[in-house]
């Protein structure tokens, strides 16, 4: 693996170039050797792809013209930023994509006209109460609580090696809740989607807000814990 020490010109740099992929640790800048991933076709990698077909169906087949041109309008009222801080514009057909994803996810029919306002809520606090392997729970608690309305979608990771903190290829949808149940015991929903975990490891949790009413996920709030006892 290449180490770099960018000049004055290029300062920065992330994703793929030909062969290579840069990346950055918290060390230093890297580029490694572009690989083919593992493609298992899991029960999960399925539904999540048929997701994404449905979702690029509809776009083409159920969308009509003006529906398609709102969607676009929508779409540069959203606002999100890459891994350099550098602006993202969404396309119309990824934001219909994104919204239409989130509502088959939580049983809801495809929105074929976008919401009235890009819309969403935001967590204030995020954290774990109890983790215990030996009382097989897994507690969560958030802020504000009972928004009328609102969901929290939750997604996890499975076991993260040791000197591991990149989450992003790792964390998996988990399970969506009301936001009026911040004590609900997750554990069976994490148990039934990774191994039963073992005192001392430690695995990641991220949770956002979701509002039913526009199909639009607010920002995951990201936390490690460690399975006690």
């Amino acid at each position: 693996m290449a180490k770099i020490n960018f000049g004055g010109i290029v300062t920065e740099a992330r994703g793929k170039v030909g062969t290579l992929v840069y990346s950055r640790n918290r060390y230093s800048a890297y580029a490694k050797n572009k690989t083919i991933p593992f493609n298992p076709k899991t029960a999960y990698q399925i539904t999540v792809r048929n997701r994404m077909s449905a979702a690029a169906k509809a776009w083409s087949n159920t969308l009509t013209t003006a529906q398609r041109s709102q969607w676009n309008a929508f779409a540069a009222l959203l606002h999100k930023t890459n891994q350099l801080g550098q602006p993202i514009n969404y396309s119309g057909y990824i934001a219909f994509q994104k919204c239409a994803i989130t509502s088959n996810l939580n049983g809801g029919p495809v929105p074929t006209s976008p919401p009235a306002f890009p819309f969403t809520y935001e967590m204030d606090t995020f954290s774990v109460n109890f983790n215990t392997v030996a009382g097989a729970t897994l507690i969560l608690q958030w802020s504000p609580s009972s928004i009328a309305n609102v969901g929290v979608q939750i997604y996890a990771t499975g076991i993260i090696p040791i000197g591991h903190t990149w989450l992003q290829n790792r964390i998996r949808y988990l399970t969506t809740i009301s936001s009026a149940s911040p004590s609900s015991n997750l554990w069976a929903a994490y148990t039934a989607r990774f191994p039963a975990p073992v005192a001392g490891e430690v695995i990641g949790i991220m949770a956002a807000f979701y509002y039913n009413q526009t199909n639009l996920v607010g920002i995951r709030r990201q936390l490690y814990l460690t399975w006690l006892a």
